[in-house]
């Protein structure tokens, strides 16, 4: 995951900034901060990590297969005897299908492990701005009482002033 994603940010009619998609290492870590309050979040980070599993061990499968559909192909060009030929090729379209289903079931897994994403990042959204927003109102809160705790100053006229 060393590619850093953006996305295309509405600056004016004509103008369009790059942001920052923040990494899923950190929104996980969000998710994860929440999932001890929210079950959703944790439902979510299990997923996330189960669809990550699964698109391992399917990748691994494919580099396997991609492997033994290059070596069933250069036995078909090695083969001397027709026999040796007719028994190659009908390995090579063999190892042909299982590569062709191996790949359709890695497409699989990593269309349910971007799906997972969407879900954590639009949890980790959704805590983000709430989040925000509590400590914005926090603030405000904060800045209301301290104007109500300051003494009041009495605003003296230039005259008075000069009087004195």
């Amino acid at each position: 995951m060393a590619i850093k994603k953006t996305t295309k940010k509405k600056v004016s009619k004509k103008k369009s900034a790059r942001k920052a998609v923040m990494p899923i290492e950190a929104v996980i870590e969000i998710v994860a901060a929440q999932s001890k309050i929210s079950p959703a979040c944790k439902e979510a980070v299990v997923n996330y990590n189960a669809a990550m599993r699964a698109l391992a061990a399917v990748n691994k499968k494919v580099i396997a297969f991609t492997g033994r559909f290059e070596k069933s192909l250069t036995n078909v060009d090695k083969a001397k005897t027709p026999k040796q030929k007719a028994l190659a090729k009908q390995r090579l379209a063999a190892s042909r299908l299982a590569k062709a289903e191996v790949i359709a079931d890695a497409k699989a897994k990593t269309k349910a492990v971007n799906d997972t994403d969407k879900v954590i990042r639009a949890l980790a959204n959704l805590y983000n701005t709430s989040l925000a927003r509590f400590e914005k109102s926090f603030a405000r809160n904060a800045a209301a009482k301290a104007k109500a705790l300051k003494p009041k100053r009495r605003r003296v006229s230039k005259k008075k002033a000069a009087k004195k």
